[in-house]
């Protein structure tokens, strides 16, 4: 963000956010849009993704317990993380 922003009482420098819908389509409120995910986005992946794991004699596998979304495919694009991470390390001992 950048450029002035003038507050209420009429000082300058000072921004507050608040919090609203985009679809509420207000002229008073100015729209914030990220173009990176933020570390709490990159955090969640990590804890809500679940994988099943399977042993069968001597081998394990990994499975995803549902499907990937397309916000967290799209997170780990931008890191250039591969969606297989979480179910990599299939192995025979």
């Amino acid at each position: 963000m950048w450029g002035q922003y003038e507050a209420i009482d009429g000082s300058q420098d000072v921004i507050t956010i608040n919090f609203g819908h985009s679809k509420a389509k207000r002229d008073d409120k100015k729209q914030i849009k990220m173009s990176r995910p933020t570390l709490w986005a990159i955090f969640d992946i990590f804890i809500t993704v679940r994988v099943r794991v399977i042993k069968n004699g001597k081998s394990t596998e990994r499975q995803f317990v549902h499907p990937l979304n397309d916000s967290i495919k799209k997170v780990l694009r931008y890191l250039g993380i591969s969606e297989d991470i979480f179910i990599q390390g299939t192995s025979k001992s």
